[in-house]
C-alpha cells in the first residue's frame, strides 16, 4: 500500500484523516521535529471566520485543560496556524462506539464496560464543573484494551469557557435542557448517558430514529419510547435498571455520574469490549480531497451524526 505524502502544517506533519465533524477535521499527525503521533483536530478552512466554530474550539480547549483523567481524551498542546485553530490530542488506538454500533447493538457486558468508563469520564468532568454536552456514540472512543474515553468537547460548558446555554447537540441524544435552550447541569449529561445506554443495547435512541426536528421536540418534553427503555434494561440487575430509569425520568433527584458508573460496574465485561474493538473493521473516513469537491453536508438518518464537509484549503 502506498502512503500519501504527509502535509506540512505549522509544527506538524499531517497524515490520514481520522474523522470529520461539524467544525473540524481530525488527522493523525507527528511533530516535524520528531516524536509520538497525536490526533490533531483543526478548524475547517471554510469556517475560519465563524464565531461559532471558534467558540467550539475554545470550549474544548478550556474543558480539556481542566479535566485530566484516563477516561477523557488528553489535551497535549494548542495553537493556531494560518488562522486555523488546532488541538493536539492523545491518539486513541481503537474505534468509536459509533463504529462498533454500525454492526448492531452490543451485548450487555461490553455495553456496560463502555458506558461505565464514559460515566467515570463524566465524574472527572463534573468534579471541575465541566459539562460535556454531547454524549453521542461518536464521542466515545474505545482503545484496544477496552478502555473508553470521552472526546469532542466542542459543546462543553466550563468555568472560564464560552457561555454554552443549551440548544445544540446530536439530535438523538439531546437532554431536555439542550433541546429547549435552557442552561444545562450535570443531570443533563447523565440523561444523555442513559439515552446512550438504550441506543447501545437495542439499536435505537428512545427519542426515535428521526427526523432530527422530531427528536428535538421529544427531548424537550421528555417524550421517550418506554418500550425501548424497557428492552434496554430487561437483563440488568435491579439497581442498574432503576438507575437508568431514574436518569431518564427524574429531573428532581436524578442519579449522579458516579452512581451510574457504580451501577454498571458489576456487569461490565472489558475483555469482551476489547475483543469487539480488535475485530472491528478498519474504519476509513471519506478522503478529504474527494469530499471537499462536493462541499456537501451529510446527515445520518438516525440523527446520530452530522458531518459538514468543508472546501479544499490552499494552505497545503
Amino acid at each position: 500500500m502506498t502512503l500519501a505524502p504527509a502535509i506540512a502544517f505549522g509544527p506538524w506533519l499531517l497524515g490520514e484523516v481520522l474523522g470529520l465533524g461539524g467544525f473540524a477535521e481530525v488527522r493523525r499527525a507527528t511533530p516535524v521535529v520528531g516524536g509520538d503521533a497525536v490526533a490533531l483536530k483543526r478548524l475547517l478552512p471554510m469556517l475560519v471566520d465563524s464565531p461559532a466554530a471558534r467558540a467550539a474550539f475554545e470550549a474544548e480547549r478550556v474543558a480539556l485543560a481542566l479535566v485530566r483523567d484516563r477516561h477523557v481524551v488528553q489535551l497535549l498542546q494548542t495553537g493556531e496556524t494560518r488562522r486555523l485553530c488546532w488541538l493536539a490530542l492523545g491518539l486513541v488506538d481503537g474505534v468509536s462506539l459509533w463504529q462498533l454500533l454500525r454492526s448492531g447493538p452490543l451485548a450487555q457486558g461490553p455495553a456496560a464496560a463502555a458506558l461505565h468508563d464514559a460515566a467515570l469520564g463524566l465524574v472527572a468532568c463534573h468534579a471541575v464543573d465541566v459539562l460535556h454536552g454531547d454524549l453521542a456514540p461518536g464521542n466515545v472512543l474505545i482503545d484496544r484494551l477496552g478502555t473508553a474515553r470521552l472526546s469532542d468537547f466542542g459543546l462543553a460548558a466550563s468555568p472560564g469557557g464560552p457561555d454554552r446555554v443549551g440548544g445544540a447537540g446530536t439530535p438523538a441524544f439531546l437532554d431536555p435542557e439542550a433541546a429547549s435552550g435552557r442552561r444545562r447541569s450535570p443531570q443533563s449529561d447523565v440523561f444523555g448517558l442513559a439515552l446512550l445506554w438504550v441506543r447501545t443495547r437495542v439499536g435505537t435512541s428512545p427519542l426515535g430514529a428521526g427526523p432530527a426536528a422530531d427528536q428535538r421536540r421529544r427531548a424537550a418534553v421528555g417524550d421517550l419510547d418506554l418500550g425501548l427503555v424497557a428492552a434496554a434494561i430487561a437483563d440488568l440487575p435491579q439497581a442498574a435498571a432503576d438507575c437508568v430509569v431514574a436518569a431518564l425520568r427524574s429531573r428532581s433527584s436524578p442519579p449522579s455520574a458516579a452512581t451510574f458508573a457504580a451501577a454498571l460496574a458489576p456487569v461490565a465485561r472489558r475483555d469482551a469490549l476489547a475483543t469487539l474493538v480488535l475485530r472491528a473493521p478498519s474504519a476509513r473516513v471519506t478522503t478529504l480531497d474527494a469530499a471537499e469537491e462536493r462541499g456537501e453536508q451529510v446527515t445520518d438518518p438516525r440523527g446520530e451524526t452530522v458531518t459538514r464537509v468543508g472546501l479544499r484549503t490552499t494552505s497545503r
